[in-house]
């Protein structure tokens, strides 16, 4: 691992993510002000993400109900689904839209890091590499991206170790 890579290395909070759109230039906080996350980037080269919306909607716990209602819907689609099936389904549908995760390899050079993404929550993202502009500033790195017709900002701050050691 070079230096490069060594900088990021750590546990980070999220302060802020918004998301500019490109076409408007308008910004929003797609998660929320209030969102909440973590980055790990281990000295092995893995990188590990996750960035939800602060008050999602609970759902049920109940996981044999939740495996019966997927194999339903895997086999019939949503229209097979009784009333009460869809109003079992919602909250998950609606928590699934205020939650990003992903972890994989990570590289860095001089101006990007790059995540080379093996599991994701979207299956989309499985494969791909996301790249993002970074800055250092003493105990925060802001991210960066353009990516799905918007510009990514990312902001976290550096967790201390336990024991506040580093």
């Amino acid at each position: 691992m070079d230096d490069l890579q060594r900088q990021f290395i750590g546990t980070w909070r999220l302060l802020d993510y918004s998301v500019e759109n490109l076409e408007t230039g308008v910004s929003s906080h797609v998660l929320g002000e209030d969102a909440q996350g973590h980055i790990i980037y281990t000295p092995e080269g893995w990188v590990s993400a996750t960035l939800m919306a602060a008050n999602r909607m609970p759902n049920s716990t109940d996981r044999l109900a939740r495996y019966a209602l997927k194999d339903k819907l895997t086999a019939g689609g949503i229209h097979d689904l009784t009333e009460e099936e869809r109003n079992f389904a919602l909250p998950f549908l609606l928590a699934s839209f205020g939650y990003i995760a992903y972890c994989g390899t990570f590289t860095a050079d001089a101006t990007h890091v790059h995540h080379q993404i093996t599991e994701a929550f979207f299956p989309a993202y499985v494969g791909s590499t996301a790249t993002r502009s970074y800055r250092f500033t003493e105990d925060r790195l802001l991210l960066t991206a353009e990516a799905f017709g918007g510009r990514d900002q990312v902001l976290w701050q550096r967790v201390p170790p336990p024991g506040g050691v580093a």
